[in-house]
């Protein structure tokens, strides 16, 4: 029986498309059915309603219904003899704001209840994913709104006979839900899903199981290690979530003030060559908070203790803690996010990762291409 393997990649608001923002894009088209000429066309001539950096309609309907129902036919166009793996991504109604009207839910839900009734659920996989949550804005300088950030969506919708037919490999998916799980894992997922026979029987799932369990990318077909830490999921210390309740600090602390200037001198090293951009200061100390590892976490275990005092909130540093501090400075306004390493064996505080613009730029780094820099600097002229 010949098995024919088809390849779509379909994606909105192609200004800001993750293989073309500051990037080169592809010179060849990358896949059988490629979706991106049309909506750079689409968008000029009738893309409207534009709050953000995408336009959220195409003509009488929402960017997002057209990616989703392009999607829905591929889904049911394919015959079982036919395979094919889809990557479908939307970005406009979602990137900028959680706030705009119900009807992006609406889609999404029309969407779920035409494939669950269609052919196309019964014989294939469909996987929701997002890369992060807001990443500006009020929403965002609030503790749940970082959390968020770090706490992408993930989803598996199985055909009905997959459990029947694969029960300990799905037994495994429920159970790693409540267990710390990485976009490596899913990357392992798909190559089981390319053979499942070979990869997610049960004989196949129980010989596996026990292998490679601390595995930085491991299948979620197989268990995840309850274990499982930051440090050895692959996951940078600036986005681990695997801490204890964060103890919020005086803003008038001599420890602020020096997390605060470790953040200023890394952004002024990025841009001590680029004349166009301004050298940055404090303009104001948002926000400190010191958070202690719950399990052992980039290479210093151990805990710290905050206490509040009638004078001060006091610091008690054991191996290792993350001061989190959001600094605005100037000139411009910008506000800054960033997570430092304490060792009470050190002089100073470690950055740990890169630091995050919490609050937009704007046309404030026009004189910069580079994604990363187009972040940070505020240029003169």
């Amino acid at each position: 029986m010949n098995i024919f393997y088809r390849t779509i990649f379909a994606e909105d608001s192609p200004n800001i498309a993750v293989f073309n923002y500051f990037k080169n894009g592809f010179r060849n088209q990358p896949t059988d059915y490629y979706l991106r000429p049309f909506y750079v066309e689409a968008e000029k001539e009738i893309g409207f309603y534009q709050p953000g950096n995408a336009p959220i309609c195409l003509g009488s309907r929402l960017s997002l219904s057209v990616i989703l129902n392009y999607a829905y036919k591929h889904a049911v166009a394919w015959n079982e003899n036919e395979r094919f793996f889809g990557f479908f991504w939307s970005t406009s109604f979602t990137h900028d704001t959680f706030n705009l009207n119900p009807e992006g839910d609406t889609s999404v839900l029309e969407f779920l209840i035409r494939y669950r009734h269609s052919r196309a659920s019964n014989d294939t996989i469909l996987i929701m994913t997002s890369d992060h949550g807001i990443r500006w804005g009020a929403f965002r300088e609030t503790y749940q709104g970082r959390l968020e950030e770090r706490l992408p969506l993930l989803m598996f919708v199985l055909p009905e006979w997959f459990e029947r037919q694969y029960p300990l490999a799905v037994a495994h998916l429920r159970l790693n839900q409540a267990r710390l799980t990485t976009p490596f894992d899913v990357y392992s997922t798909l190559f089981d899903l390319a053979d499942l026979d070979r990869s997610v029987e049960d004989s196949a799932i129980a010989s596996r199981a026990a292998r490679d369990v601390s595995s930085r990318s491991r299948s979620l077909f197989l268990p995840i290690d309850v274990n499982r830490t930051c440090e050895t999921g692959g996951i940078p210390s600036t986005y681990c979530t695997c801490r204890n309740d964060a103890q919020i600090l005086d803003v008038d602390d001599t420890r602020s003030a020096a997390a605060a200037q470790t953040i200023v001198t890394h952004l002024n090293g990025l841009l001590k060559d680029i004349p166009e951009c301004a050298q940055l200061s404090i303009d104001k100390i948002e926000q400190i908070s010191v958070e202690t590892p719950s399990t052992e976490e980039d290479g210093g275990g151990g805990s710290s203790m905050a206490e509040n005092t009638s004078n001060n909130t006091v610091i008690a540093a054991a191996t290792a803690s993350f001061f989190v501090i959001t600094v605005r400075l100037r000139p411009g306004g910008g506000l800054f996010e960033g997570t430092l390493k304490y060792r009470d064996d050190a002089t100073g505080y470690e950055l740990v990762g890169q630091v995050s613009r919490i609050n937009t730029y704007g046309s404030q780094s026009f004189c910069v291409n580079d994604s990363t820099l187009k972040l940070y600097c505020y240029c003169r002229h």
